[in-house]
């Protein structure tokens, strides 16, 4: 059984060689990052774009598992940080 990190690496690296839906739209976007001018404007939108991913992660996250991530968790990471990591408590099995 592979780990969740072995996962995501095989799922990069085979991303070009069979592009999905999501692997288009990040594509666009990158496209798109590039194509603003104003370095502020595109780490502007580079954040929103963070935000918003961390927001429905949240929400899916919560619906599918038993803990909960408290809004004000979120909060104080993210002003440590422009990229929020979330840490997950430990569970033994």
């Amino acid at each position: 059984m592979e780990d969740s990190g072995s996962e995501t690496l095989n799922q990069l690296m085979t991303s070009d060689s069979h592009p999905d839906d999501n692997t288009v739209f990040g594509n666009y976007v990158a496209s798109e990052l590039r194509q603003l001018r104003s370095e502020t404007r595109r780490r502007k939108l580079k954040l929103q774009i963070q935000k918003a991913i961390l927001a429905s992660a949240e929400e899916d996250f919560n619906e599918f598992s038993t803990y909960r991530v408290e809004p004000d968790e979120l909060v104080s990471r993210q002003r440590s940080s422009s990229i929020v990591e979330v840490e997950l408590p430990q569970h033994s099995n």
